[in-house]
């Protein structure tokens, strides 16, 4: 790139103090080349070293200007982080209102259970209590015990409150 006047800064603007610290390495450059081409003669040795110097700030500043930005918080990272900060919350709370529903089915399971067993104990209480044959007798408690069972089945639903 010969002529800066063709290069346009802003789009490297855009990317903030490395922008500016690039754009600063690449006039600093020009500049030194445009001075090292002239005849020796010409050349004057203050102004080398300046342009030196001058460039080893611009790197510098590029350098920093790196580091700013990739250290800086992005502009909508805040407030997204509060977000789901708020959602979390929000979820850990509908959990809790979850674990206390299932705890709450699982108590009125139990209950079920426990007052299913003791009507097929009342059941089997009447079978024995009135005079059968002993084969009938042995039959109907059997028949009781294999078709009188709680249809609820737990699947691994523990007990145990979270």
């Amino acid at each position: 790139m010969d002529n800066p006047a063709n290069f346009d800064p802003v789009k490297l603007l855009a990317y903030g103090w490395l922008g500016f610290g690039v754009i600063l390495v690449g006039f600093a450059y020009w500049i030194l080349r445009k001075e090292q081409d002239k005849p020796k003669v010409e050349q004057s040795a203050r102004i080398l070293y300046s342009l030196y110097a001058f460039m080893g700030f611009s790197i510098f500043l590029g350098f920093i200007g790196y580091k700013y930005e990739m250290n800086k918080p992005g502009d909508g990272a805040k407030a997204r982080v509060v977000e789901l900060e708020e959602k979390i919350v929000k979820l850990e709370a509908e959990t809790k209102e979850y674990r206390d529903k299932l705890a709450r089915y699982h108590q009125r399971e139990q209950e079920y259970i426990k007052n299913f067993e003791a009507g097929r104990g009342a059941v089997k209480s009447l079978v024995i209590a009135f005079p059968l044959k002993d084969r009938l007798e042995a039959k109907l408690l059997e028949f009781i015990d294999q078709h009188f069972k709680p249809r609820i089945i737990d699947e691994g639903v523990s007990s145990d409150k979270h």
